[in-house]
């Protein structure tokens, strides 16, 4: 049975359906900078970011699923051999599987000079998160064995390359079990090319009113990939203080239509809710991925 929506939400929905199917169009960015948002695999959650700065090294910030893997090194590979560094947000699947699966199908497709993330300790994963107990432990493992280099990130953590900076804006708070593991997620804050992206993961209200606390209007950015797949992440105020001009949407169809099965409107996400706060703040250009978003 479908679920009645609210009128002033059924109008949101009208403008912001078209706005994410429209495609980038326009130079956004100087010289050959680039920011790429590969699409799903398989018509599923998962977030990813490659980053291509003027003189072609690339910055990946989590990457997807394991069926993701191809296709990512697939978009690499447009731009460079080398991935300069590779931040992870946290440890689930959907983040992280791609470079689990290439290490462990493809390890001679690319070179990754650096794997960079801070996942809180397993058992604390297990204990406060049990659903994703399994899931979490291969994550775990599965990045630990990870055959490139890796860096043990904290909060404050600054990495730079060619014309780059790439800052690390929190860390996890094992006083925090509520929503455990995406709240554990690290937020990045990259500048390249003029303009500031803001990957928060999959963080959860608790840990965005912690980022809304610290930073205020510090947060502010011109790029966002809404958390969490668009729904049952960060909170209307982080997006407030973020303010994007461009709002990018990692979000499979069946969770862009809230459709469990029933049809359009018969899931209980709460994706319908933030295409309205995106409409509302007044996000000039939102992208959904059902194919690759470069924005060039």
């Amino acid at each position: 049975m479908r679920r009645a929506i609210p009128i002033l939400l059924a109008m949101c929905l009208l403008a912001s359906l078209s706005a994410a199917a429209e495609p980038p169009a326009g130079k956004y960015f100087p010289g050959n900078v680039r920011m790429v948002f590969p699409r799903s695999s398989r018509n599923s959650i998962m977030e990813s970011v490659v980053a291509v700065t003027p003189n072609r090294h690339v910055i990946v910030f989590d990457g997807g699923h394991y069926a993701d893997a191809d296709h990512l090194a697939e978009v690499i590979l447009q731009y460079s051999d080398t991935v300069d560094y590779w931040f992870l947000s946290h440890a689930h699947s959907d983040h992280c599987g791609a470079i689990i699966e290439l290490a462990k199908k493809r390890p001679d497709a690319l070179k990754i000079a650096k794997v960079l993330y801070a996942f809180p300790p397993q058992q604390w994963l297990a204990e406060t998160e049990a659903w994703s107990k399994a899931e979490t432990r291969d994550v775990c493992t599965g990045v630990a064995a990870l055959p490139w280099p890796q860096v043990e990130l904290h909060k404050g953590d600054r990495f730079e390359v060619d014309g780059a900076a790439i800052d690390v804006l929190n860390f996890y708070d094992l006083n925090m079990t509520q929503n455990s593991c995406n709240n554990s997620s690290l937020v990045f804050s990259l500048r390249l090319g003029g303009r500031r992206l803001i990957f928060p993961g999959d963080i959860g209200v608790e840990m965005a009113n912690v980022l809304v606390e610290e930073y205020g209007d510090g947060l502010k950015a011109d790029i966002v990939v809404l958390s969490h797949h668009g729904q049952n992440g960060a909170s209307r105020q982080f997006y407030e203080k973020v303010a994007p001009e461009i709002a990018i949407w990692q979000t499979p169809d069946w969770l862009w239509d809230n459709d469990n099965g029933g049809g359009p409107g018969s899931g209980s996400w709460q994706t319908n809710y933030v295409k309205c706060w995106m409409q509302e703040l007044g996000v000039k250009r939102q992208f959904r991925n059902t194919d690759d978003i470069v924005l060039e």
